[in-house]
């Protein structure tokens, strides 16, 4: 069998430049057709949750003046600030104080009034009544004002004031 090598090929040929070209004038214009239809896409949505969202504020603008009226009046209600104060100097000492108490004392009532706290209560021994008061004296924020005990039976029932000197006292907090 003999070729001819002069011939010209005619079968087909796939020419990769030209197919390259045809691909990129297609994705130049397809991205801002897709890029159009996805922005329309999403500005319906934000225009969808817009007209929610005015819907919603709409049925709770009444509920927000009501708070904001409320609001008006808590600021202004003040307590006196004396009062504050010692609410605040207080919770400290009254933390302090829970570390003082013995295992074996009981208290049927605490009070405060003005700078005192009025304890009554029951102790199970002379000595763990004794340790409380030991550890009061020991204390830097409490000092004892007076001691009234009296014993019932096997309970050592007892009546106990003592001075709670706050920080702002001793030169702390003001």
């Amino acid at each position: 069998m003999r070729v001819n090598l002069l011939e010209k090929d005619e079968s087909y040929k796939i020419n990769w430049t030209e197919i390259i070209y045809i691909i990129i004038i297609i994705a130049v214009l397809a991205i801002p057709a897709v890029n159009y239809y996805v922005n329309r896409l999403e500005l319906k949505t934000l225009q969808s949750n817009k007209l929610s969202w005015q819907q919603q504020l709409t049925a709770i603008q009444p509920q927000f003046e009501y708070y904001q009226k409320l609001n008006q009046e808590v600021s202004n209600f003040k307590l006196p600030v004396k009062m504050e104060m010692e609410s605040y100097q207080l919770s400290p000492a009254l933390r302090e104080f829970s570390n003082l108490v013995p295992a074996a004392i009981y208290f049927d009532s605490l009070n405060y009034q003005t700078g005192n706290l009025v304890i009554t209560g029951n102790a199970t021994t002379v000595r763990s009544l004794l340790d409380f008061l030991a550890n009061i004296y020991d204390s830097t924020i409490f000092s004892v004002v007076s001691l009234e005990r009296f014993q019932q039976e096997s309970e050592l029932n007892f009546k106990l004031t003592v001075k709670i000197d706050t920080p702002s006292k001793k030169g702390g907090i003001n």
